[in-house]
Parts: structure tokens; C-alpha cells; sequence
């Protein structure tokens, strides 16, 4: 009982040291501090409240979704999110059915909900918690068997199918309706141009956020951690060893005068659950920081941020200003508190060496006038394994920072499934911390994963109403 007792005093020791740390940082000095301590459970501005719809929400009877949307509707949710599988609407190359979610759109608008739609360019089943599993279009597959490198590779020789490779983005390696072939990125942009002329009259009203599909789950990321490969919490591992991302490496290193252009972290990063001082790349002081790890990292963050540029880009140039795009990050919150980060690094975010991957994705995102969406909201620092080094609470005031410096509207996610009151509790926690840290920060909405029978029994739907009157609760209300 004493040593528990002594446990507890000092983890709420660290607590209020990182919370004083992160409000001297802020410049908002001892007032800040006791003020941070005190509103830490009231939002100082209206935050959105957003309920992500089943995963299947296609093959939901409609009768059942339109009885849960009215009570999302009745308890002050703003919208719902919807994900558009790719494989499900261009079942063959270029031709786009959207009978199957058009129904739920037109719900949505007869309602009074607006919807974050995801254009899901990405397959479903390989993340915790995914209950329903899609495949990419089997064009898709078929050209991967056909070209190597379609898909990401790592130094295994495993491929991920979760998501087409960003090193072929430029690479005309997909089918069309006509003979010539397409990018990926043409792809894509297809898919935009088809869903904007179908869902026309929507957009601006019902419709009034794309979030666009940047990797696995959605996420700007690389595929670094799937479950079928690794367990929490391992530091993943790097994939970057098909063709087109390897010979990519190896020209940019010999312009960085590299002489051996085989990836530092080849053969030096362990397995997808090792930790980092069990690797020479991520110990301390290992590979990571010397000059060949550091061009290693930066050249594999600058391939996922350039990703996303072009990626937004080709969305902006679709959308025109009008709707809001979204670019959802990914909350690596393991081995945060060690030196190389490494499980970010693996994701390609590198935030080491004192390279700030969160400014340059948050500068990114200004360019395009696209939201910066944020998961883990729910999470607490104390109730992580100590083994795995974990801070998702520095990590949201982090991203928070970097979005508020840069200008950019924020949103957050929680990254697990839950029920109880305690989580809803946290997230308002965690918005109130980020608002008054940062009091240029648009933080935004906030949408909670996911809509499912237990979530619509009375002792659960009367938390989110509770929960969503505490979210957009202003500072005066």
C-alpha cells in the first residue's frame, strides 16, 4: 500500500510537471498554470461533436440507421463520418457506382447532420478494432502482380497490401477506361471528380468535410505497425524496400554524397517488436543520429509529406475552397519518451535529431487549407504499459502546438473503441488543456469512433449527451 501510495504521488507528480512545462512553454506563466488546472474539464470554445458510422455502414438496413441517426441527431451531434470504400464504388477502372451510400447521404440531409465524408483508398482489417474487412478494387491487385512495387515492402521482403506504395504516386501502373494506363494519383482524382458530380447538390450543405485518404486507415503514414505483423509496443518497421521507394533512396543518398546507398536501417532495426535498444539503429546514440541516418529519415518523412502535398493538391484543385479537406496523423504515442521515437520514425514521422516532423506536416496543411486531424484524444499517459515509454498526452499537446503555430484548424479522434465515462471525461480534458495552451488554436470538432448498438442503450447515450453539452460549452455558458 505505501509503494502504491508513493506510485501515485509521483505520477501525479509528472503529470502536473509536464502540464506546468507545457504552459511555461506556452508563455502563459504561473496564472496559466493554475488556470489550465482549473478549466481542465470545460472546453473555452465550442467544439463539434462527429459520431463515425459502422465501417459496413452500406449493409446497415436503413430503417436501423436512420432510428440511431435521429437520436445522434436528438443528443446535439453535429454530423456523422462515413467512409466511400474505393472497392465498393470503382469495382472496375473508371466506372463509379455510389448507390450504395446515396441513401445514407440523402438520410443525413432529411436529418439535419452534416457528413465528414472519407475518401478510403485504403483496406479495412489490418488496424485493432476492425470488425469488417475490404479489400483494395482487384484491378488494383492484379497490376501489383504485374509490376513490383505497387505495394510497400519491408527489409523482410513482406509486401502491405493496405495501401498502393507512395513511391510508385507518379507511376503508370493502373488501368483506365481507355488504353492508356493511370498514377495512382490520377486514380485518385478520378475518384474525387466522379464523387463531386454525383454528390453536387450535397456538397457545402449536407456534405461539408473530404477527408482524404493518405494511407493505411486513412492515415498520412506508412503501413509500419499492422496487427497481422506486429504487437503493441513494438517499434514496427520501415517500408521502403520495394523498387520504386528503394531506388528513390539510393539516388537521393548519392546526391547527399552517401557512397553505400543500402538503407542505414537495413538489417540494424530488429523486428516489428523489438524495442528500440534491442536495435543499433534506434539505441541510444545509435544509427539514428548519425549523418546517414539522419538523410535516411529525412528523405523517408519528405516522400510521405510529399504524398500528402500532391495528394491535397490534386483533392483542392477538385473541391475547389468551398468544402473542407481533412488529413488525418496517426498518434504514435509509444517509445515517445525515448530519444529516437522510434515507433514515430518507423511511421515516418521523424521527430528526432531536432527534426520537427509535426511543423513541417502542419505547414504542409496550411498550404492547402486542410484541417489537421489528431487521434488518441482519449488516452492517458498512466494508463499505458511502462515498457512502452508512451506519452499520448504530450503527443496531442504536441500536434495541438504545431497546428496553432502553423495556422492550422485541428480535430481530434479517439483512437479506440470505449464506453465508459471516464475516456468522454478525458477528451473534454484534453480539448480544455490544448485551448488554453495554445489560445490560437481552432480546435475544431471532434469525432468519436464509432456508432454501434451498445452506443444507442440509454446508460451509454445519456454519457454522450453529457459529453457533447461539456464539448460545446463556451467559456461564458
Amino acid at each position: 500500500e505505501v509503494l502504491f501510495f508513493c506510485f501515485g504521488r509521483w505520477r501525479d507528480t509528472m503529470r502536473w510537471t509536464a502540464l506546468g512545462s507545457a504552459a511555461f512553454a506556452a508563455g502563459l506563466g504561473a496564472y496559466g498554470l493554475v488556470k489550465l488546472i482549473r478549466d481542465d474539464e470545460r472546453v473555452m470554445k465550442t467544439v463539434d461533436v462527429y459520431v463515425m458510422l459502422q465501417l459496413n455502414a452500406a449493409e446497415i438496413p436503413i430503417d436501423q440507421l436512420c432510428k440511431q441517426m435521429k437520436q445522434l441527431k436528438d443528443v446535439g451531434v453535429k454530423g456523422v463520418m462515413m467512409d466511400f470504400w474505393w472497392s465498393r464504388v470503382e469495382k472496375e477502372p473508371g466506372y463509379y457506382d455510389w448507390s450504395d451510400y446515396e441513401k445514407i447521404v440523402l438520410l443525413a440531409k432529411e436529418l439535419g447532420l452534416r457528413m465528414q465524408c472519407v475518401m478510403a483508398f485504403h483496406t479495412c482489417g489490418e488496424a485493432d478494432g476492425d470488425n469488417f474487412v475490404v479489400k483494395l478494387p482487384h484491378w488494383v491487385v492484379e497490376a501489383a502482380k504485374r509490376t513490383p512495387g505497387v505495394f510497400y515492402e519491408d527489409e523482410f521482403g513482406v509486401k502491405s497490401e493496405e495501401y498502393i506504395s507512395i513511391g510508385s504516386d507518379l507511376e503508370r501502373i493502373l488501368p483506365g477506361r481507355s488504353l492508356v494506363k493511370r498514377t495512382p494519383i490520377e486514380a485518385y482524382s478520378g475518384f474525387f471528380k466522379d464523387f463531386k458530380r454525383h454528390f453536387k447538390s450535397y456538397l457545402g450543405s449536407t456534405i461539408t468535410e473530404v477527408q482524404v485518404g493518405l494511407g493505411p486507415c486513412g492515415e498520412l503514414r506508412y503501413p509500419g505497425y499492422a496487427v497481422s505483423k506486429w504487437t503493441f509496443p513494438g517499434i514496427g518497421a520501415f517500408q521502403c524496400y520495394d523498387p520504386f521507394l528503394l531506388g528513390d533512396y539510393q539516388r537521393y543518398a548519392r546526391q547527399k554524397g552517401i557512397e553505400n546507398t543500402v538503407p542505414p536501417a537495413k538489417g540494424t532495426c530488429g523486428s516489428y517488436d523489438s524495442t528500440p535498444e534491442e536495435t543499433e539503429f534506434f539505441k541510444t546514440d545509435g544509427l539514428y543520429s548519425t549523418t546517414e541516418g539522419r538523410i535516411f529519415l529525412e528523405w523517408y518523412f519528405s516522400r510521405l509529406a510529399e504524398h500528402g502535398d500532391r495528394l491535397l493538391e490534386a483533392a483542392r484543385t477538385v473541391f475547389g475552397p468551398e468544402i473542407t479537406l481533412s488529413c488525418k496523423v496517426a498518434g504514435v504515442h509509444w517509445c515517445y519518451n525515448t530519444a529516437s521515437r522510434a515507433a514515430e520514425a518507423t511511421s515516418g514521422y521523424y521527430h528526432a535529431n531536432g527534426f520537427d516532423c509535426y511543423g513541417k506536416l502542419s505547414a504542409m496543411l496550411k498550404k492547402h487549407n486542410a484541417t489537421f486531424l489528431f487521434t488518441c484524444m482519449e488516452k492517458k499517459d498512466k494508463d499505458e504499459p511502462s515498457e512502452g515509454r508512451c506519452s499520448p498526452q504530450s503527443l496531442v499537446r504536441e500536434t495541438a502546438r504545431s497546428a496553432s503555430l502553423n495556422g492550422v484548424k485541428y480535430g481530434g479522434e479517439n483512437a479506440l473503441e470505449f464506453k465508459k465515462w471516464s475516456f468522454y471525461r478525458q477528451i473534454v480534458k484534453t480539448a480544455a488543456q490544448c485551448q488554453t495552451l495554445y489560445p490560437d488554436l481552432d480546435y475544431e470538432c471532434l469525432t468519436l469512433l464509432r456508432l454501434d448498438e451498445t452506443l444507442m442503450k440509454s446508460s451509454h447515450i445519456n454519457h454522450l449527451e453529457q459529453f457533447i453539452k461539456r464539448m460545446t460549452m463556451s467559456e461564458s455558458g
